[in-house]
């Protein structure tokens, strides 16, 4: 997949990294520092997506930049902040992540905000664009984390109510059946091996 990559357009806005920290964090920066977004660490240094990789797994990161994924000159995909999938090959499991810094729970769910939904959106359409071009295969099952960084309580029921009572997007188990995409609302997960992840925290 790693070679598969590297003939996407504008691969200079994808920012494509080898790790094997135990945690992986990933933060995004936009709402702090413009010049900066999605970026992989082993340390924490503001609220992020925690990856426990007690194994020290080899990963691939690719943090996807501005407009990193073009349909056609001019033409972009609306995406999430990043995919990551075991160095040795992503057959077994690939995993996409979308997040938004929203200060409580509140916010998270305010309802003009709509984040569930684009969040949901988001991910979906980073998987269909990464299958139209032969990146990830149409059979692949796919994992996804949207995550609310600032939140700490369990938002996953939550997330998937909002889901169902809304016009705009499939349920949870619907997306699953229809896009064979696993998504769960949580901050952290778990790297079991190459083979295995968890979307929670695994003792």
């Amino acid at each position: 997949m790693k070679t598969k990559l590297k003939t996407l357009p504008h691969l200079e806005r994808h920012h494509i990294e080898i790790i094997n920290y135990n945690p992986i964090y990933i933060r995004d920066w936009k709402n702090t520092n413009s010049s900066r977004g999605v970026e992989v660490a082993n340390s924490l240094s503001i609220k992020s997506v925690c990856l426990h990789n007690d194994k020290a797994i080899p990963i691939v990161f690719d943090g996807f930049g501005e407009n990193a994924l073009e349909e056609k000159k001019g033409h972009y995909c609306c995406q999430c902040e990043c995919m990551l999938f075991p160095d040795n090959g992503s057959e077994h499991w690939i995993l996409l992540i979308e997040t938004k810094y929203a200060g409580d729970e509140t916010l998270a769910f305010r309802k003009e905000s709509n984040y569930p939904n684009c969040m949901v959106e988001q991910i979906i359409a980073t998987v269909d664009y990464f299958r139209r071009k032969n990146i990830i295969e149409n059979k692949q099952k796919i994992h996804a984390i949207v995550s609310f960084p600032m939140v700490e309580s369990d938002f996953h029921d939550r997330i998937n109510a909002v889901l169902q009572e809304s016009n705009e997007t499939l349920s949870i188990e619907e997306i699953k059946e229809q896009h064979n995409i696993i998504i769960r609302g949580c901050n952290e997960a778990t790297i079991i091996s190459e083979k295995r992840i968890k979307l929670e925290v695994v003792q």
